[in-house]
């Protein structure tokens, strides 16, 4: 007993206290270590389900969800016996095991978690599980949090893939399960417990020091866990509203339109709603303001419109979007009165036309409206119910400004003829069925036949098609420059053949499309129409409206400066009829002008018009330009503009257009079908 004297005793006191202090420090480091993995841990599957509930509301074929997990870590390393990588460093793993087997392609084969699993599947409020364990040699610390169906678009995707019905929101599809590997932190642990003993004091000192610096760090830590987590959900509550509104003026965009027009058609189907009625609105000018005034104008107009048409459609339950440009579209709201649709649409009209301030200026901006109802189009579908608007909205904008049209019987059979004709052109082009007819142009000094404007005709069947119903329809459908070139290579052939005989010199003037000046190859390929059919560059003249300078100035005027150079002559068509031409026909040294026929209609008998004829001509002397004017059809009509000196006219007076076979007898006996100007009668 004498060892266990008194100064032995304190000896064994001491170390009994260090080794409980170094036993407690390898207790309390073990526990922060787990602790603060496992929140690591939970820390990661909350982020990961929160991007995986964000990108879930937005599943469709062009944005799939990027929660497709690949197990790695710790089971890859104990499975892959021939890994050189030591087991002991492994970090965290993470992994997404379904119930009953499938989520996200991934399964489970851990007895364990599989049976934890199930547990959560089958429990009424399913809770999140940490454990710590040892296994398979290694000291594992696992969270396990349940996968809950949080969308009916997750739980179609999983039910469409198991091929039955199994899941509906609410339930749990699978778990996230985050591991990690402790072994390390736990022995380095131990080591540094055994090492309190002859340190006791300095480890205590060194705990309490690292246990303050550890709650500074955990405190600043949380704020910024706070402020990043508010920044997340702002992020994700902006990304889920720029799906489905535009930006510029905070509407609906199409997607979000289509939804609800899809749901609305599917609600008349089922009979919970009679009727679904849609606009689409189109600005008038819109393109006027952002050039004049600069894209902040348009800006404001769109973000205006916007406020107008959502302060008068939404309060009743309609909903507006903005398809882009200064395009718009409005979902009626349900069950709405259909002869009230029309006092709506005037009150559109109305709103949308008060003027408002954009800085000095004020702005009065206007619509056009196509109107379409679900029972009056011949399909219940999204598709035919946008196209019936889109042929009222094109028929609204035909009649003019600031009006609306409702899609109706007349535009049906409007709208099956356009399409009929349009599926006909490429056809009417390759077989030749459209064609050109020749009109003459005659010298009015001396009577004698100058040359032809070529013009195109088509005949479908036993249907004559004007060219005022087909040549849009043949931009719209992007076939004008073939129709184009079609109607100058045969008609240059004729003139370039006809003016082989003895006598005959005549020229040919063509009409060319707004879209023709647009294409980089087209000086090429008039130049190979002259190539090919012999007619002289001088004797061909392309005949332009001033809407060609107006959409390209700069494209436009490199092109015919190009065919100039070529010896081809250019003529401004329609003068008269835009306000812009004279600044153009200073500008670009044109060959001929060409006065629009209704400056020649009335000349005899309205004072203003013969006065701005008078005009024009001596102006269009004075610049050393052509004169030529169409649409001359009296007598009384030539005399006059013989008077005022205008070079060369054209119309029914003289002849109505030829087809080839009456223009080459024409030229056979030049004179003999052209009517006498000279004031014999």
């Amino acid at each position: 007993m004498a060892w266990f004297n008194e100064k032995r005793l304190r000896v064994l006191v001491c170390l009994l206290c260090a080794t409980l202090v170094g036993a407690g420090y390898f207790v309390a480091s073990n526990y922060k270590v787990m602790m603060n993995e496992t929140s690591q841990r939970q820390q990661l599957i909350d982020m990961t389900n929160a991007f995986t509930k964000a990108f879930s509301v937005h599943r469709d074929e062009d944005n799939l969800v990027p929660a497709t997990f690949r197990r790695i870590g710790i089971q890859e390393f104990t499975d892959n016996v021939k890994s050189s990588v030591d087991v002991r460093a492994t970090a965290s793993t993470m992994r997404m095991p379904g119930t009953p087997g499938l989520e996200l392609e991934t399964v489970e084969e851990d007895a364990h978690i599989r049976s934890l699993i199930e547990e959560m599947a089958q429990a009424d409020t399913p809770a999140a599980h940490n454990e710590h364990l040892w296994q398979n040699g290694l000291f594992i610390g696992r969270t396990i949090i349940p996968s809950i169906a949080s969308s009916e678009s997750c739980v179609a995707c999983h039910n469409a893939a198991l091929g039955q019905e199994i899941y509906s929101v609410g339930d749990v599809m699978g778990a996230f399960v985050v591991e990690t590997d402790l072994t390390g932190s736990v022995t380095q642990s131990a080591v540094y417990g055994l090492a309190t003993v002859p340190f006791v004091g300095m480890l205590v000192f060194a705990i309490i020091t690292q246990q303050a610096q550890r709650s500074a760090r955990t405190v600043t830590a949380l704020k910024r866990q706070v402020t990043a987590e508010k920044n997340q959900r702002k992020a994700e509550e902006q990304a889920k509203f720029l799906a489905s509104h535009d930006a510029l003026t905070q509407s609906a965009n199409r997607s979000m339109f289509n939804d609800r027009l899809d749901a609305e058609i599917t609600r008349v189907k089922e009979g919970a709603v009679a009727d679904v009625i849609i606009c689409l609105l189109d600005l008038d000018d819109f393109k006027l303001i952002n050039d004049s005034m600069g894209h902040d104008a348009g800006d404001a107009v769109l973000v205006t419109i916007a406020e107008r048409l959502r302060e008068v459609i939404e309060p009743e339950g309609g909903l507006v979007a903005r398809f882009g440009g200064d395009e718009f579209a409005v979902v009626l709201a349900p069950d709405r009165p259909g002869s009230d649709v029309l006092v709506l649409a005037q009150q559109l009209v109305d709103t949308i036309q008060q003027e408002f301030r954009f800085g000095q200026a004020m702005l009065r901006p206007g619509c056009s409206i196509g109107i379409a109802q679900l029972s009056e189009v011949n399909g219940n579908s999204n598709a035919a119910l946008m196209k019936a608007a889109d042929v009222a909205l094109y028929a609204a904008k035909g009649a003019g400004k600031s009006c609306f049209q409702v899609f109706d019987e007349p535009l049906r059979a409007k709208m099956g003829r356009k399409m009929e004709l349009i599926s006909e052109l490429p056809r009417a082009i390759a077989k030749d069925s459209i064609r050109p007819v020749l009109q003459p142009k005659i010298n009015l000094r001396t009577g004698e036949l100058v040359g032809f404007e070529a013009l195109a005709r088509w005949r479908l069947g036993d249907d004559d098609i004007a060219p005022s119903e087909f040549i849009p329809l043949a931009e719209e459908s992007r076939l004008i420059e073939q129709v184009d070139f079609h109607i100058m290579k045969e008609a240059a052939g004729f003139v370039s053949r006809a003016s082989q005989r003895p006598g005959t010199s005549v020229g040919l003037a063509v009409n060319l499309s707004t879209i023709d000046l647009r294409t980089s190859e087209f000086v090429e390929k008039v130049l190979d129409v002259l190539l090919e059919t012999g007619l002289s560059p001088s004797r061909l003249t392309l005949e332009i409206t001033e809407s060609v300078f107006m959409r390209n100035w700069e494209q436009a005027r490199h092109t015919l400066e190009q065919l100039r150079k070529a010896g081809v002559k250019i003529a401004l068509d329609d003068f008269g009829t835009g306000y812009s031409s004279l600044s153009y026909v200073l500008e670009f040294p044109f060959d001929e002008i060409k006065i629009d026929r209704s400056l020649a209609k009335d000349v005899t008998r309205i004072e203003q018009n013969r006065g701005m004829l008078i005009h024009l001509t001596r102006m269009f002397h004075d610049l050393d330009k052509t004169v030529t004017i169409e649409g001359v059809e009296t007598w009384e009509q030539t005399q006059l503009l013989m008077e005022i000196g205008v070079h060369v006219a054209q119309g029914f007076y003289f002849s109505p257009p030829l087809e080839l076979d009456q223009a080459l007898t024409l030229l056979s006996d030049l004179g003999s079908d052209v009517p006498d100007v000279s004031g014999a009668g």
